[in-house]
């Protein structure tokens, strides 16, 4: 059986506030070489692997008997929902912003910029997708409706997916705005289907597209 580590036991809220501690630490770690704006999106990168590491442990580590449990225990509530997303997406900007004004410094200075544009573009894309494979997983479990399927059909007639399975839908939806094989039976996941796969889009199109663009214009 599955070691259940004690962070599985862990409130959502006090996760995300670890989270936050660890990663403000980032701001008055001293690097010379770091400006305002790049001390900040490294702050970032160290909540956001801080924030997956805890979540993908627990993702593996969860033993089945306790993954309906633990589930409805990450109440990710639409507003943390929305407030993550929209930090997710600001400092994707905020980044792709960096990435600009290094256009205009010395050739051997665009190493960092660039670096932790990618690192924290890599981590944010991440992040977007755990975030939404929590919310999955939390209604699929918390069926106030007593919905037969709990508003996801997996194949197989899999009554208790697990998180990697939540992981699955939300990371290939996030890759291809679309997942064949799993049916949605609840207008509540629909909703948040199409909300992820817009929101999914635009980060691909839009802030990915830009940043491939100017790092393609940096190395020319």
């Amino acid at each position: 059986m599955k070691k259940y580590f004690w962070h599985n036991g862990t409130h959502s809220y006090t996760k995300l506030l670890l989270c936050l501690l660890i990663g403000a630490i980032g701001m008055f770690i001293p690097i010379p070489a770091f400006s305002e704006m790049q001390h900040i999106l490294f702050s970032w990168d160290i909540f956001c692997f801080i924030y997956l590491s805890l979540y993908w442990i627990s993702f593996y580590k969860t033993p089945t008997s306790q993954i309906k449990k633990e589930a409805k225990k990450e109440d990710n509530s639409r507003t943390i929902l929305f407030t993550l997303v929209m930090i997710i997406v600001f400092v994707s900007l905020l980044g792709v912003f960096m990435l600009i004004i290094s256009t205009n410094v010395p050739h051997q200075s665009k190493y960092i910029p660039i670096s932790l544009t990618l690192f924290t573009l890599l981590l944010s894309w991440n992040m977007l997708h755990t975030v939404y494979t929590v919310r999955y997983a939390h209604l699929y479990y918390d069926n106030e409706q007593n919905l037969p399927d709990c508003g996801l059909q997996f194949p197989g007639d899999e009554k208790q997916p697990d998180f990697l399975d939540f992981a699955y839908y939300s990371f290939v939806l996030g890759m291809t705005f679309q997942v064949s094989d799993i049916s949605i039976t609840s207008k509540k996941i629909r909703r948040l289907t199409l909300w992820h796969s817009l929101i999914s889009f635009g980060y691909n199109m839009v802030i990915i597209a830009i940043t491939i663009n100017i790092i393609a214009g940096l190395g020319g």
